[in-house]
């Protein structure tokens, strides 16, 4: 480990930072910019590409380290050089099972440096794309995500709490005239909320809702009492 590196597999939390976001929460979090790379078809040449999320990020400090991440993936003479061939990348991800995401082909891990977060997804077969790598400050991220902790809160138009869900989840909008819809929502921080990536003051939101009739739960409370009742 000539770098002085850490990697670990990615938690639940962290996966929400590993795609595309608003950015809102990009630049709170600290997003520098995304990687994505292809190993050739004899195994053994990684093709990347690079997309800027944040440019103001993407410091010379940054791209040298970046460099050297890159060149010990590749070229290290360690247990994680996983980026050597195909071959590798595929008997990494096979000795780390636990990695892979539920239903999908992706194997997610959090390489750190002193000051950067990588957030990995690896694909090993062929066709896919191999690497997507989403770049951070780590101090930011880190942060952020501590922050993200607290959840997300709902309130009425006269600011008393009505419920909380976890950064990520979904909340359910029933609608003043019939049906429903969930909708994905993001901690941005205390006070503002997304929904389905649209930014809002939480008091913003609750008048929109009272203003059309509409009433809001959280999902997962709904999912819970419907696993209730069937196990009656």
């Amino acid at each position: 480990m000539g770098m002085g590196y850490t990697i670990q597999i990615m938690t639940e939390a962290e996966r929400l930072y590993a795609a595309p976001q608003s950015m809102q929460i990009s630049g709170q979090s600290g997003c520098i910019g995304v990687l994505s790379g292809n190993i050739d078809g004899y195994g053994d040449a990684l093709l990347t590409t690079w997309k800027d999320v944040i440019p103001y990020f993407k410091t010379q400090d940054f791209k040298d380290e970046l460099d050297a991440v890159l060149e010990e993936l590749r070229h290290g003479d360690w247990q994680d050089a996983f980026l050597k061939s195909r071959w590798d990348l595929s008997a990494y991800c096979m000795d780390h099972m636990d990695a892979k995401v539920k239903d999908g082909f992706d194997y997610g891990f959090r390489l750190d440096t002193q000051k950067y977060s990588y957030l990995l997804w690896l694909n090993p077969n062929k066709g896919e794309e191999n690497l997507r790598c989403w770049c951070y400050q780590k101090s930011l991220l880190d942060s952020h995500m501590k922050l993200a902790e607290k959840g997300i809160r709902f309130i009425d138009s006269g600011y008393r709490l009505l419920f909380k869900i976890k950064d990520g989840e979904k909340v359910r909008i029933s609608f003043s005239y019939g049906g429903y819809k969930d909708y994905t929502c993001r901690y941005i921080d205390d006070y503002h909320l997304e929904v389905e990536g649209f930014a809002y003051h939480i008091c913003e939101y609750a008048e929109i809702l009272e203003h059309n009739g509409h009433t809001a739960s959280p999902v997962e409370i709904q999912l819970h009492m419907k696993r209730e009742e069937q196990s009656r």
